[in-house]
Formats: C-alpha cells, sequence, structure tokens
C-alpha cells in the first residue's frame, strides 16, 4: 500500500475558469498551446484568430473539434458525439495531445439538455418532446432541467476521472452566474454570490469538486494596456479554489504554462518569485 508521500499529486491538472462574456476566458485557454484538444462550439473561437492573440502566441495550433448544435432537439446527437470524440482521441492520438479544454460549457449544457428531453420522454417522465415549437424550440419542465444537470455532472465528473487515468490535463470554461438578494427595505437588488454558471442551486458547488482549481476571471482596462485579473481562493462572494496552495488569493496576467509551473514547483504564494507575472513561453 502506498503512502502519502509516495503518491504523485500534478500527474493532470483539472482546473475550471468562469467570468463574465469577454473577459478572456478563450484568450487563456489558447495559452494551452498546440498539445491541446478543444471541445467548441466555435463561439469565442475567433480569439485565437485575432492579431493580438497570434502575436503573443504564434504557433499556436491545437486541435479543435467543432460540436455542431442539434438542429432538432427530438433527434439529440451532439452530446454523446463530445463523449465519442474524447474517446477517438485518448484510442487514436494518446500521445499527441497533453491537455483537453471546454470552451465552454453552455454548448454542453444545451446538448445535455436535448438529450434530458428525449430520455424524459422515453421513460414518461416528461412530454417535452412531444411540444416542440417551431423553429425546434423546447420549453423544459422541472424534470427535464433536473435530467440536464444531472448529464452535464455526469459527463464533467467521467472526464475529470478519465484525466485522471490518461494524465490529461483538463480546462473547462464557464460564463459566470451572479445571485441576487433583495433589500427589504429598499428592494433595491444587489449581488451575494458570484459562481459558475450551471443548472441548479447546488451543482457549481458540487461539480467544483471535481478540480482542483476553480479560477473566477475578470479583466481592467483596454488594449494594450488590459490586465487579466484571477482570483484563485474564495471569499464571501467568490466562488474559487486552490487545492496546491501554490497561488495568491488575487494573480495578474496568469496563463496555461504560468499556471503548471507553479503547481510543478509547489511552492506557497508567499515565497513565489517577484517576476513569476512575466511572459513565459508557450
Amino acid at each position: 500500500m502506498p503512502r502519502l508521500n509516495e503518491i504523485e499529486i500534478t500527474n493532470a491538472i483539472l482546473m475550471m475558469l468562469y467570468g463574465a462574456p469577454g473577459v478572456g476566458k478563450t484568450h487563456f485557454l489558447g495559452s494551452m498551446g498546440s498539445r491541446t484538444l478543444i471541445l467548441t462550439d466555435l463561439n469565442g473561437m475567433a480569439t485565437l484568430k485575432n492579431p493580438v492573440f497570434r502575436k503573443q502566441y504564434p504557433d499556436c495550433n491545437p486541435f479543435v473539434e467543432v460540436i455542431n448544435q442539434d438542429k432538432n432537439p427530438s433527434l439529440a446527437t451532439a452530446y454523446d458525439a463530445m463523449t465519442n470524440i474524447i474517446n477517438s482521441y485518448l484510442e487514436n492520438k494518446l500521445d499527441e495531445f497533453d491537455n483537453i479544454a471546454i470552451d465552454d460549457v453552455d454548448f454542453l449544457r444545451a446538448s445535455a439538455m436535448n438529450k434530458a428531453v428525449t430520455i424524459n420522454f422515453n421513460e414518461g417522465r416528461s412530454k417535452t418532446k412531444t411540444k416542440i415549437k417551431d423553429f425546434h424550440i423546447i420549453l423544459p419542465t422541472q424534470a427535464d432541467f433536473g435530467t440536464e444537470m444531472g448529464l452535464v455532472e455526469g459527463f464533467i465528473s467521467n472526464l475529470a476521472s478519465v484525466c485522471r487515468i490518461f494524465k490529461k490535463n483538463l480546462l473547462v470554461c464557464a460564463h459566470e452566474k451572479i445571485i441576487y438578494e433583495k433589500d427589504k427595505k429598499t428592494k433595491d437588488e444587489y449581488p451575494v454570490k458570484y459562481i459558475p454558471h450551471f443548472t441548479g442551486k447546488a451543482a457549481p458547488e458540487a461539480l467544483s469538486n471535481d478540480f482542483d482549481l476553480v479560477f473566477r476571471m475578470t479583466r481592467l482596462g483596454k488594449f494594450p494596456s488590459v490586465i487579466y485579473k484571477f482570483q484563485c481562493h474564495p471569499d464571501e462572494k467568490i466562488a474559487a479554489k486552490d487545492r496546491y496552495s501554490v497561488f495568491k488569493t488575487m494573480e495578474d496576467n496568469l496563463n496555461w504554462p504560468k499556471v503548471v509551473s507553479r503547481v510543478k514547483a509547489n511552492i506557497p504564494p508567499a515565497e513565489t518569485s517577484a517576476d513569476s507575472n512575466e511572459e513565459e513561453e508557450d
């Protein structure tokens, strides 16, 4: 039986990165480099083609697998296609990539909802499939949302396990969800929590258990002086996590090589060199 000191814990880095649209999540994802498999519906991929990104990472040429959304929700195939694609790469290109990236979970959630509608119809839990409106618009029931949530959680949990087994790093990008409360006197709403956007109240915390790093990303300023901000530890409002304890609460201008370097070095943040935010090679 192995002891704790004999277990290697940095064989795979599992990270969730979330934030508002346009803060730079795809730009960060692109810093993973060419030995990366990206699953995407192409939303946001223009970032990896723009001059600013190409100047910083001119040799970035990852595998990009486009997940086409189901044209007809009653014929759901996109959800299963993601699993099939990942399995194919693990079987046929195992030595050609080090990282798997999902950009972003919105298309995963949409694909899961379409599959949920079919599952619930077949099992008699929902009749949504018989009520699909013109232009293939679905009006999901509470049962459909519950099944969708289970499918998303199952997909991410299984993917995290696969990445640990095959020693592949994982990055999942998500939009943020802002939870508001209403002031009893003024009736004004104010934000009380920022979390990754998943269906269900408990889902963000449950899903974060599969990741070693959960960072919230924001940005300040405009090009060329933009600063990318990362909150790496939680507070009363922000969901975040650093199981390695190698990042400060707030970090500026991180990229994937910096994240990997910090984790592998296993140096507490107080001991991190002053130049840790300088650009490193892709």
